[in-house]
């Protein structure tokens, strides 16, 4: 169980639901259907239900690929932390993997 999720499950068990949406919406950059969707899949007890991102491997790495071409590593990054389930350190690492590639 990593930390959002227990710190979603304490809020839950203060009847803190939109609390514990606007947690994950802020942790993560997902929409908020998507953080709703995290919640409601925690506090059912069931399967959690990770979001569906748009982008494939392929697509991904295509864009990433495009933002550096422009010099845009801030902006990689960014997208990489808001297309996956990747944290800040690994979406950096992940982006200059690939522009060492690309070089």
């Amino acid at each position: 169980m990593n930390t959002l999720e227990l710190r979603v499950r304490n809020l839950l068990q203060k009847d803190k639901k939109v609390e514990a949406v606007k947690l994950v919406h802020h942790s993560t950059n997902w929409g908020l259907r998507a953080s709703k969707e995290y919640v409601d899949s925690i506090e059912s007890g069931g399967t959690i239900k990770m979001p569906k991102f748009d982008y494939s491997k392929d697509e991904l790495l295509s864009e990433v690929s495009q933002l550096l071409s422009r010099d845009n590593k801030i902006g990689a990054i960014k997208f990489v932390t808001e297309q996956t389930m990747m944290g800040l350190k690994e979406a950096k690492e992940y982006v200059e993997s690939l522009q060492l590639k690309i070089k």
